[in-house]
């Protein structure tokens, strides 16, 4: 999916450590021609970029330094250094970061003891607006990587919703076109998140690579919408 794999090495004496780092997950479907010839391996699991998780790297780079990491201390090192925020601000930041980071299967958070998609929702939105409510004194560039990360999960969540509400029990064609103006709300939101995608990852990936990223992004949401609208 991304033009390349990001491979960090460190030499720490006498071993060679490498770290990887796939956008796909390295989940991958073979395609063939025949029985025994390969024509492709397409990507069926997408993430962010790299370029979004720099304080993974940093994280990486610090835990080899020095043999351990302590989260907490780290953090607030991460957002002094890069952000020159205060100890407040580094809470709030981590707060935001740590903020229900869950799958969703079945309608419902991949946590145990359940959770829905509107608790779920709600937690997203919340970090959107720490993260907005902070103000980096420097190295913008880096921090509108987690302002467009926050906002793409709520962007996710938002269609998780209206498609748990579509398939609930005893919806009627009737019901359709509150789930069409909804779905056409959120698709206005799209043009901008395709855009700050590409101007913040454009030096990283190939623009065939960032179009393929923006069209996966927005798919679910425009099948739904044409199948509720009955456009073949």
């Amino acid at each position: 999916a991304w033009a390349s794999a990001t491979c960090m090495i460190s030499l720490v004496m006498p071993w060679i450590l490498i770290m990887t780092s796939w956008s796909t997950s390295g989940v991958y479907e073979p395609v063939y021609e025949s029985e025994d010839d390969l024509v492709e391996l397409t990507a069926l699991r997408h993430v962010y970029p790299i370029s979004g998780f720099d304080i993974l790297l940093q994280a990486y780079i610090r835990t080899i330094d020095s043999g351990s990491l302590s989260s907490e201390g780290f953090v607030s090192d991460y957002c002094r250094s890069n952000f020159d925020f205060n100890e407040k601000e580094s809470k709030l930041f981590k707060t935001a970061l740590f903020s229900a980071p869950y799958a969703i299967s079945n309608g419902k958070a991949d946590v145990p003891g359940g959770m829905t998609i509107e608790t779920l929702l709600d937690s997203a939105e919340m970090a959107d607006k720490i993260f907005y409510s902070l103000r980096p004194k420097k190295n913008a560039r880096l921090y509108s990587q987690y302002l467009l990360m926050a906002d793409i999960r709520v962007y996710y969540l938002q269609y998780m919703k209206i498609e748990k509400d579509v398939n609930a029990d005893g919806l009627s064609q009737s019901g359709t076109p509150v789930f069409i103006e909804r779905l056409k709300t959120l698709m206005k939101s799209e043009p901008l998140l395709n855009q700050r995608f590409v101007e913040l990852n454009q030096d990283l990936l190939y623009p065939a690579a960032m179009e393929e990223e923006n069209t996966l992004r927005n798919q679910k949401i425009h099948i739904l919408y044409n199948r509720l609208s009955r456009i073949r």
